[in-house]
């Protein structure tokens, strides 16, 4: 996870696209799609976002281990765990049910992210993006 300007969080649980992100070129700029989480921006390298689905009343349960996983998610006949990135990054919700979930995948590995909303796309340059502090809670 890494922030943006210091308002916008990148946000990802595949450490491969954090690096990414804040390892870019000089010069280059990089794309991302804008959402927001407890009234902060949040930015997702478009590279890694499948798509976005509404997030379902209730979740199914899942066995990931790690706190933020908060349930899984059926698309298209493959159950996806679900983070949501809110109780890593200690930032409120207004109501975790009327979001969306955006998918994300590095390889043929998936995630679920809870979003309150998909407010666009964005180019940054590379030193726009500078690391997040979070305490990880697992």
């Amino acid at each position: 996870m890494n922030a943006i300007a210091g308002r916008l969080v990148a946000a990802s649980p595949v450490r491969s696209a954090s690096r990414a992100l804040v390892h870019g070129r000089e010069g280059r700029t990089l794309q991302v799609g804008l959402m927001t989480l407890g009234g902060h921006q949040v930015a997702i390298p478009v590279a890694h976002v499948r798509e976005v689905v509404p997030c379902p009343p209730v979740l199914a349960p899942s066995l990931a281990p790690a706190t933020a996983c908060v349930g899984s998610i059926l698309v298209r006949g493959t159950a996806i765990p679900v983070l949501d990135l809110s109780l890593v990054l200690n930032i409120g919700r207004t109501d975790a049910s009327a979001g969306v979930i955006v998918i994300i995948q590095d390889g043929e590995r998936l995630a679920g992210v809870m979003m309150d909303a998909v407010s666009g796309l964005a180019r940054l340059m590379p030193d726009q993006v500078q690391p997040c502090h979070y305490a990880s809670t697992d």
